[in-house]
Parts: C-alpha cells; structure tokens; sequence
C-alpha cells in the first residue's frame, strides 16, 4: 500500500462560535480557511450557531456551539481527516481534540483567548485557577499548542502547557492611512475636523479595562475620544464615560471600520487581558501610534516597531503621559505612525499561514501512513474478527514443561501432607486444562486502516467451572518484549488456577504474527511505544467493548499499561492496573542495557533450579502451533521493529502521574531491586515523588526481572495482598 506524501490533504476545525460572530479568532479564521482550500486541502468547519448551543456569559449574543462523538462518527464513518485544529477549544474544541485523540488523529489546538483571566475582571475571580486546570487538560490532549504572540507562548510555557509554538497573526488590506476620512472627523466631534482623535476599537466588555479611560476624558479635554465596538458593558460605559469628548459608534465593519481607524490621530487600548490584539495590528496597518498597557499581547511589539508607547498595567499617570507626550509633538507622532504602518505591511495572512502549516505539517511524524480505524469497526462482533485455527500438534500427553513442574510441586505437598490426594487431583486436571486452552491458537485479524491487517496470536483462558460466574472482571495481559504471550504463561497459568480470566494479544512483529511494511514504517516514524499502545487500544475495544477490566503488563508491557492509561477511554473501565518490572523507568545506553542482560543471565545459570519456568521464559521447545511459512521479508520485518522496540526500553517513558483508573481503584507497580535490565531501581525515589493518589509502589528486594515468571505464584500473592500504602519493600 502507497504511503501518502502530502499532508494534511484533509483537516477537520472548530471554532466555539458562528463565524459570523465578530471577535479576533473568527477574523483568523475567516482568512486562514480561504487559504487551506487556497492549498488544495479539504476542510471542514464545526462552529457555533446563532440560535442552538449554550450561552457564555462573556459572550451573552453568542451560543457556543455543541459538538459530539456522535456527529464526528457519523460524518467520518468511511474515511478520517488527516488533522484536527481546535480554535480557543472550550467545549467544541475538546470534543473535536477528545474524539481526534481516541481515533489517533494528528491534532493541535489555537490558545486565543484568556478566559481565566476574564473571570477575574467578571467578578469570579474565584473560577480562574480551576479554569486554568480546565483549559491546560485541554491542550494537554493536542500534540501542539499555537499562541498568537511570544510573550504568551512564554506565560503557557510557565503554567505548564506543553508542546507550545509561536503562530503570529496577519492584518487585512483593507486598513490604509489612505482611508483617513475629514467627514468622519467632523461627524463624531459635531463639526471639527482638527480636534485629536483618540481612538478605541474592540469589544465592549469588563475585562477591556475602558473604566480607566474616565480620568483621561477628564484631564485631556482638548482630544475627543471615539469607543468603536459594542458589547455587554456598552450601556454601563455610556453612563460612565458621558462626557462632551465621548462618542460611541457601535458596531462598524469594512470600510466603515478602515476609516475610522485611520482617522484617529493615537490608538488607545486600555486592556491587560489580551493575549494578541488584532486591533493593535488594525492600527498599526491605519498608520497609528499605539498607547497601551504592558501585557502578553503587547510585550513583544517594541522588539519590532517604535510604534507602541507601553506603561505598566494599571499606570494611569504613565499611560496618560504617553497620549499627552504625542498629542504634543506632531512630528513624532507622524514618524511613529509610519513606523507602525511599514511594520504592519510585513503581516500578511500569506505569511501567517506559511507558519501555520509548519507547524502543522510537523505533526505528520504522528500521521503517516494513515492508521485511523473507524471506530464503528468495535461495534462488530469478535466472532467476526477471531478465527480459530486449531493446529494437529497438540500439548504433550503428559503436559507442558510447566504443567509437569507444577505436578512435581502438586506431588510434593501431596507427600508432606499439605494438601489431600483430591486436590491434589483438582490440581493437576486444572493444569491440564490450562494446556489445551492455552495450546488452542487464536488469530486475530485487525485493521489499521492505511496500516494494512495485522495477524496476532490472542490467548483467552479460564477454568470450565468459573466461566461466567460474574465473579471478578476479565484480565488483560499486555506482555513483554518477546511480544507474545509464552513470554508471560507462568503468570497467567497461575492466574488461571485461581479462576481468572485472561486475555492476552502479541504484538504484531512477534513470532508467529503477521505484520505490515507501513506498520513498520510508522513505528520507526513515531514517538516511543505509541503506534503499539495504539494497537492495543483497538484490541481493546474490540474483545472487551465498555466492559470493566483489569490491566496487567509485564516489562515493555508494563509502560505501554503506563500509556494506555492515560487514555480516560481505557482508564474509565479499568479497576486495576498491575505493571511487574517496568520497561523504561529510566535512560540508559545501548552498554548498560547489555550488561544488565548479561548479568541476568548469570544469575540465572547461577539459581537454574530456582527457575521451574524456563523453558517459557527463553522460548517453549513445545512450539503449540507449526510454524507458518514466513517469508524473508517478514521475517525482516519483525527484526526491524523488535529493534526499535528495544531503543525504546533504553529511553525513560511517560510519567507515571499521568496514569489513571477508576475511582478507588490501584495501579499496582512492582520491580525489583536486583533488576538490571531496566534499572527499576534507579526509578524508585522518582516513583513515590509523584503526586498519582492511585500509584502504589512494591520493590521487591531480591527480586530480578525475571523473577515474576520463575516465582509467579509469590508475585501473584504480593499483588492480591498489596496494602494501600504508598510504598512496601518486600523480600520473597
């Protein structure tokens, strides 16, 4: 299958409001559409609508529009879109960002407004730190976070956004000291055309700051000040600021709009809330010298032009300084407004664009090849995607290598009088069992889209007298590098002995899988472990639906437990998570990693008949399946992406604060001390330094990384009696 080399060819965007809804992020919005159909990339707008949605108290004229799962669903059931851009997400937008991320689309979010901020100026001051936690959650879900001026990228930065770029605005042609109108001049000052025009364009609500303006219109008499714009706080403001020298506009566009900024003489814009100004760039365009606060949409113009008088917020006597230092010098304030409108003249929406795609186009690593599944795919039924394919070699008649170990052991207690020959017999009839479940080869067929089908082996086993009892939630077990689940059977054998059901899948490059050149290619093309977890996911929601689970991971299995879990989807329905010698706890080179597999190795010749497993454990000398005819290719294949794999364990991965499960629920990490393949112990001290309520901590002292196979009943025993504390060092 071809892998598309432009991107993105399709893009799907929010936008909270309706367009038609006058504010900076809709101007954005309706120059930057143009120009992606401009490209040749397809778009699809989900915005407000004037009379459907939920109002905003900023916002009384305007209803947020109301996006859904559903929807999304519906209108992308045959094919995805190649990206998703969420403007200001508030509800939309993290529906958009939320839905993007479940599909694996590649997304990023636009930060244009500074709602917590606005609180304060609202009077709910008391909203604006859970209105940051709300809006990072948020953009923690897009891959990058644009903010329209650097002093903001900064702030964000600081506040603990992640992945935040700088993506600078572009200014209409339309604005033109050309436009300078006498008329207008003469209309708004009753017949003058030589009084100082100060000038404030932009919405008329609280967070605005216009009060500030009443000592202004009071000690400069001789400048009329004109307040284009409308908004919640017009009537209120015209109470306040009725002065002769006062004129409201109201509302004007187009034409109107250009002439009344280049008739002005000076800009004023009073507000600290802004986090870029479209308005200042209005100005700068009409040829304006701007007077305003310091703020994050301001702090980076004088960088780029001399056009811009700042104070710091809340100076009123340097602010008016300023309007009085150009209302007296004609000179200084023409060269200033030559200033801003050659600066101005530089940001095109060209240009703002170009920036744009960048960043853009450098989420394609997360894209390419293609590997959105519909989601409608999970309706279908598992009997549809698993095909048993049972093999004529079976287990021995006399049981596997474990099997025949557990019997030793069975026999053995038997003798010293521990348990009763009926047990005993129970015992070994439930390892038998065991066998021929465990020797019964499942395929399972799954679709990843521009992926192509991967063909896994899937294990799913429990005891003949339990099944459907209802008694405990289905296991599922992610395992370790081997990538297949004879790499964990210790484990879930004794699980099966205790009555569970397990469920375990291999990973599509392991022995006995099929995978493809583009799943290959997407894993060396994308970040640690991510096209796996993603894999899983699917595999998921397929066998277990929006059924509640436990799940358990062994070494790399155990981080990619780490990385599903930070998916609500997943987290919502699990009520224990078991991670048993997690892989990538900690950096470490290519030589450590090797010295730790050697010294591993030591110990295990050194304690072999500690190690009733492992026959399991190294590869199963009883191959339960012929082994396919695998051609050279795939066989390449599986070696490539085992190797990338392995530079993955030698990188630390996600935190493990970001993990979660249900309420009241676990996520159970065990390592051990002697663990020198993945340095687990190292990892302790940052483990419990995390603030993850539900992370629980075991460090096994003598325990190795192979020791919950060689010793699986006793690491079985140390989770089913794990205390609630935050940490336990145990010694088996």
């Amino acid at each position: 299958m071809p892998l598309r080399k432009e991107f993105p060819r399709s893009i799907v965007v929010s936008s909270e409001f309706q367009l038609e809804h006058i504010d900076g992020i809709n101007n954005a919005l309706n120059h930057i559409l143009p120009l992606f159909s401009k490209a040749g990339i397809d778009v699809l707008l989900y915005s407000g609508s004037p009379t459907k949605g939920i109002k905003n108290p900023f916002y009384p004229n305007a209803r947020m529009g109301l996006l859904t799962w559903g929807g999304l669903n519906e209108e992308f059931r045959d094919m995805k879109p190649d990206l998703a851009l969420a403007f200001a997400p508030a509800l939309a937008g993290l529906v958009l960002l939320d839905w993007a991320e479940i599909n694996s689309i590649p997304r990023a979010a636009a930060f244009n407004t500074n709602i917590p901020r606005y609180a304060k100026s609202y009077g709910l001051g008391f909203l604006e730190k859970p209105l940051w936690k709300y809006y990072k959650h948020i953009h923690a879900i897009a891959q990058v976070n644009l903010a329209a001026s650097k002093s903001t990228v900064q702030m964000l930065r600081q506040k603990g956004f992640r992945n935040v770029e700088f993506w600078g605005r572009g200014v209409n042609d339309q604005f033109d000291p050309s436009k300078r109108d006498l008329d207008f001049r003469r209309k708004v000052t009753n017949g003058s055309d030589q009084i100082p025009l100060i000038t404030y364009v932009g919405r008329l609500g609280k967070e605005k700051g216009l009060v500030s303006l009443i000592p202004f219109i009071q000690n400069i008499p001789f400048a009329h000040f004109v307040i284009v714009g409308d908004g919640p706080d017009r009537k209120r403001l015209e109470k306040l600021l009725k002065k002769p020298n006062v004129t409201f506009t109201g509302f004007l566009q187009g034409e109107d709009l250009a002439k009344a900024y280049a008739s002005a003489d000076i800009f004023l814009t009073p507000s600290t809330s802004e986090i870029a100004s479209t308005t200042i760039i209005e100005a700068f365009k009409s040829g304006l010298p701007v007077v305003a606060f310091e703020s994050e949409a301001t702090t980076d113009i004088p960088n780029e032009t001399k056009a811009i008088l700042l104070s710091k917020p809340g100076d009123l006597t340097g602010m008016e300084n300023n309007l009085l230092r150009l209302l007296q010098n004609d000179q200084l304030r023409k060269e200033l407004g030559v200033d801003a409108h050659t600066y101005a003249k530089k940001q095109t929406w060209d240009k703002s664009f170009d920036q744009l795609m960048v960043h853009l186009q450098s989420l394609k690593k997360y894209h390419e090849p293609t590997i959105y599944y519909p989601v409608v795919e999970v309706a279908h039924e598992v009997d549809n995607l698993v095909q048993n394919l049972r093999r004529n070699k079976r287990a021995p008649k006399d049981g596997t290598f474990g099997t025949r170990m557990a019997r030793k052991k069975i026999n053995s207690r038997l003798e010293k009088g521990q348990i009763t020959s009926a047990h005993a017999e129970v015992q070994d009839k439930w390892h038998k069992e065991f066998d021929n479940q465990f020797f019964e080869q499942r395929r399972l067929k799954i679709d990843l889209g521009n992926l192509g089908d991967q063909e896994v082996i899937m294990v799913d086993v429990q005891r003949s007298d339990v099944i459907n009892s209802g008694n405990q939630p289905p296991l599922f077990f992610v395992p370790g590098r081997s990538g297949l689940p004879y790499g964990i059977e210790p484990l879930i054998r004794e699980l099966f002995i205790q009555g569970r059901r397990i469920i375990s899948v291999s990973y599509p490059e392991a022995h006995l899988s099929k995978t493809t050149e583009e799943f290959a290619w997407a894993v060396e093309h994308s970040p640690d472990y991510e096209i796996h977890r993603m894999f899983f996911e699917k595999v998921i929601n397929i066998l277990l639906k929006d059924n509640e689970f436990e799940l358990w991971g062994y070494s790399t299995g155990a981080e990619l437990v780490n990385q599903l879990l930070t998916n609500h989807n997943i987290s919502n329905r699990v009520s224990l998570a078991v991670a048993i010698s997690p892989a990538s706890l900690v950096n470490q080179t290519r030589k450590e990693l090797n010295l730790g597999i050697a010294r591993e190795i030591l110990r295990l010749g050194n304690n072999i008949n500690e190690f009733p497993y492992i026959s399991e454990v190294l590869g199963p000398k009883h191959n339960p399946f012929q082994e396919p005819d695998v051609e050279l290719q795939q066989k390449g294949l599986n070696k490539k992406i085992s190797r990338l794999l392995l530079q993955s364990v030698l990188r630390k991965g996600s935190s493990w604060n970001n993990a979660k499960v249900q309420n009241g629920g676990d996520i159970l990490v065990i390592s051990g001390k002697e663990d020198h393949i993945v340095k687990s112990d190292r990892a302790i001290t940052e483990l419990l330094a995390l603030s993850n309520q539900q992370l629980r901590v075991i460090n096994v002292i003598n325990g190795s990384h192979l020791t919950p196979l060689t010793r699986a009943k006793e690491y079985l025993s140390l989770i089913q009696n794990h205390e609630t504390e935050k940490y336990a060092e145990i010694i088996l």
